[in-house]
């Protein structure tokens, strides 16, 4: 069953030129999708359409077939789409259990709140040990779990990330990656921007491939994984970097 759609959307920022394309894509319920494409592809502009932060210049989003993409942040998100943007966005000087609070204030069942603070620690025991302490005090993959769990808190039924595994060693990028397995039990649906390509796809159900804005080619994870227009569209974009650099 689909729960997303894009249909045919461009969007830029201020007067700039188009960042996508007349981009269509559609992604199934229940299902983990990686969006993958060299740098200045499209893919975080794309998660901000979704979640409401940038408005299309045309085209739409829908969310079960009815047209989202007009709702501001707010009301996209207490519609069950969650971002868990690149840099965290987590409150630094506030505690981790109020950092996970925020996350569930559109909840006024106070009950529901505390039950769904139980859920989410037990997906991230490492949270729990670290509830009373300062947000901006925690590393790198400690804040990146924080701030899924956070998203957590509002029961999302999509989920995206922006490059999760950014800046993370390989054994805490494992356990991120691990715990967003374990969304898709939950039966939540997950997008993931991730420019670890082999990391990403090995996790996800399909995988998309975004190129100067546009939506290059699609498939199973392990079909685009082995795709030789992957390696190609990479390598590329590695030997005219490299060329730039000798010129």
């Amino acid at each position: 069953m689909l729960i997303l759609e894009i249909e045919e959307v461009s969007a830029g920022y201020g007067m700039g030129p188009d960042i996508l394309s007349r981009v269509s894509v559609r992604f199934e319920a229940g299902l983990i999708h990686c969006l993958i494409g060299p740098n200045g592809a499209g893919k975080s502009t794309l998660l901000r359409v979704i979640a409401g932060l940038l408005r299309p210049r045309s085209g739409r989003v829908l969310l079960e077939g009815k047209v989202i993409s007009g709702l501001r942040p707010d009301q996209i998100l207490a519609h069950g789409i969650c971002l868990v943007p690149q840099d965290r966005s987590l409150f630094p000087d506030m505690t981790v259990r109020e950092n996970l609070l925020m996350g569930g204030y559109i909840e006024r069942d106070q009950r529901q709140v505390s039950r769904r603070m139980e859920e989410v620690l037990e997906i991230f025991p490492e949270v729990r040990r670290h509830l009373n302490h300062r947000a901006g005090t925690l590393s790198g993959g400690e804040q990146q779990m924080v701030a899924i769990a956070r998203g957590l808190m509002v029961h999302p039924r999509v989920m995206m990330l922006d490059e999760p595994s950014l800046g993370l060693a390989p054994l805490v990028v494992d356990r991120i990656f691990e715990a967003i397995s374990r969304l898709k039990t939950m039966g939540i649906t997950v997008l993931i921007v991730e420019q670890n390509v082999r990391k990403g796809l090995a996790y996800a159900d399909r995988g998309y491939v975004l190129d100067m804005g546009r939506l290059s080619f699609e498939g199973p994870a392990r079909e685009v994984m082995e795709d030789p227009r992957l390696q190609e569209l990479y390598l590329g974009r590695m030997v005219l970097s490299n060329r730039e650099v000798q010129g």
